[in-house]
């Protein structure tokens, strides 16, 4: 993710994967009211089914967050 800045609060991001691809995944994503949603990930295994599975929950974190969904039950 980009480096962001949301009121006082700014977020850098440093991440290098351990191989060319995986399922870890840290984000940022502003939500609708204001607020910032920090988000860190790691799926089981390793690898394109991994990252699958990542780039699947990063669509639904931010989905969730711009509809103003609840990312909790």
């Amino acid at each position: 993710p980009r480096d962001m800045a949301a009121g006082r609060l700014d977020i850098g991001f440093g991440f290098v994967p351990c191989k060319g691809v995986g399922g870890d995944y840290v984000d940022a994503v502003r939500m609708a009211d204001g607020r910032v949603l920090l988000v860190a990930m790691d799926v089981a295994g390793k690898g394109m089914d991994a990252a699958l599975v990542a780039s699947g929950l990063h669509t639904t974190v931010h989905l969730c967050a711009a509809h103003d969904f609840a990312l909790t039950q």
